[in-house]
Formats: C-alpha cells, structure tokens, sequence
C-alpha cells in the first residue's frame, strides 16, 4: 500500500480574477449547465452596454454565478457585484471576454 498523494498532478485550471475593490478569486471552469447558458447568452453579452436595466441585471447575476465557481470558495450575488466589489458594466465586459478566452484555452488543451 503506497502512503503517497500527488495532487499536483490533476488541478483544474482557474482564471484569476482581481475584482476592483482587489479582492483576489480563482475562477474554476463552468459546470455544463452554466457553459451552455453562456452560449446561449453569446449576443446579450456582446450587447451589454447598450441593453435595458433588465439585461444588465441578467448579465451581473449570470457573472456572479460564474464567480462562484471559485477555490476562494467566496460567494457572490449580482447585489455585492455591485455594491462590495464596485464591479461596473464596463468591468462586466472584461469579465466575460477574458472568461471566453479562458474557457476556448480549456477546450484548445483538451484537444
């Protein structure tokens, strides 16, 4: 029976995120459900600064959701997005392109 544990072998990629108040949060892959509602999401994030109230309030909690996903094990809402961490819609846009360009660099290794 071998005592040895190498756990440095198998670690999930994360993306580091400073938020702008410089909280640090290792972002973790999306689960399926939440890669597939940021496809489907795909035009309302490009048109995010544009959009209704309504759609900003979608894309701050689809954010806060992605966040949670984290090794910080912080917990966010689209509520402290705002008022703890003082992240703006223009920080939302960075957000949300450097997640996409996380996620296509998984889906590159992987193949």
């Amino acid at each position: 029976m071998s005592n040895y544990v190498d756990l440095s072998r198998n670690r999930m990629p994360v993306l580091t995120f400073v938020l702008p108040n410089r909280a640090v949060v290792r972002v973790l892959p999306p689960t399926v459900d939440l890669q597939e509602e940021l496809a489907e999401n795909k035009e309302q994030l490009v048109q995010l600064l544009s959009s209704e109230e309504h759609g900003v309030e979608a894309m701050y909690d689809l954010a806060a959701r992605l966040l949670n996903r984290n090794r910080n094990l912080k917990k966010f809402t689209a509520e402290s997005l705002k008022k703890k961490y003082g992240v703006d819609e223009i920080d939302l846009v960075q957000f949300f392109t450097a997640y996409a360009n996380f996620i296509s660099e998984i889906r590159s290794a992987k193949n």
